[in-house]
């Protein structure tokens, strides 16, 4: 994944993301990503990204401005707690700080 900012994350298992990231009960083994967002549009805990078969799963953590998930020409929304399966490369917008989503060479 590549942050706004320019910094590039590899999303090995589960990562929790925000200005702040605390460990949550229902991903105690997950990793934390704090982004550094000026506009403070990123929660504290802002969502949660998941590996699993290859696949990023994508969900918001009741963000106080949203995270939406765009691709192939789509705009998706994220209600609290909704989940997106995302299988190719997507940009991510949590609150309004950009993530590109990417498919790691094999």
């Amino acid at each position: 994944m590549r942050l706004g900012d320019g910094e590039v994350v590899a999303i090995a298992s589960t990562l929790l993301v925000g200005r702040n990231p605390s460990p949550r009960a229902d991903a105690p083994d997950a990793a934390l990503l704090a982004v550094d967002d000026p506009e403070r549009t990123v929660s504290k805990t802002h969502a949660r990204l998941a590996v699993e078969g290859g696949v990023v799963i994508v969900t918001d953590l009741s963000s106080t401005n949203g995270t939406t998930v765009q691709a192939g020409g789509d705009s998706i929304a994220l209600a609290a707690g909704e989940q997106h399966r995302v299988e190719g490369s997507a940009t991510v917008l949590f609150g309004s700080f950009p993530a590109q989503l990417e498919r790691a060479p094999r």
